[in-house]
């Protein structure tokens, strides 16, 4: 290492070539031993995982012979892996691309939202509004609909993995809001 800071590196050959890192961790048997100049804040745990490219950032590389997806991803793997990835507790995912309107048999749409919650504006009777998720939940466990109106009577008509449908019947001007919990 001739520039760096903050570099971690545990196992036969970790991060042997590295020669500039900054914040850089290599845990394992030539974990990140092909990597010569790392941009910052990468990891690599596990025999012979490494970053995708030399000067890679914020790349997380985890397990036997995993090669990474380059700046600011996490690859869990090799692609040998090709059975189920399981993971306990509850799976918080962020960032995510907000659902659209994929159809609408009335004048219901999206005003705010994110993939599992946000608000639908309605103001038409009997409506029909399906929303289409961006990155759909494998599946979904539950899905609650409220609205800001009494006389707003909605509810969810189908769940699939890539999609809510909302019925509602409606006299006034409500505004729905949607929460969908998947697994």
């Amino acid at each position: 290492m001739t520039t760096g800071s903050g570099d971690t590196a545990v196992g036969y050959g970790a991060g042997d070539n590295l020669t500039t890192a900054s914040a850089t961790t290599a845990v394992g048997w030539e974990a990140c031993y092909y990597v010569t100049t790392a941009a910052g804040g990468d990891t690599c745990l596990g025999y012979n995982a490494n970053l995708a490219g030399a000067t890679d950032f914020n790349e997380t590389v985890i397990g036997y012979a995993a090669t990474g997806n380059g700046n600011d991803t996490v690859t869990l793997g090799n692609p040998a892996v090709t059975n189920n990835t399981y993971l306990a507790g509850t799976v918080i995912l962020t960032t995510r691309t907000a659902p659209t309107v994929s159809s609408n048999a009335g004048t219901g749409s999206l005003t705010n939202g994110t993939d599992n919650a946000g608000i639908i504006a309605t103001g038409a009777a009997s409506t029909t509004t399906t929303l289409t998720y961006a990155f759909p939940f494998g599946t979904w466990s539950s899905c609650t609909v409220s609205a800001n109106n009494a006389t707003a009577l909605p509810y969810v008509s189908a769940i699939s993995k890539t999609a809510v449908t909302f019925t509602y019947v409606t006299t006034g001007t409500p505004t729905l809001y949607y929460t969908c919990f998947g697994t």
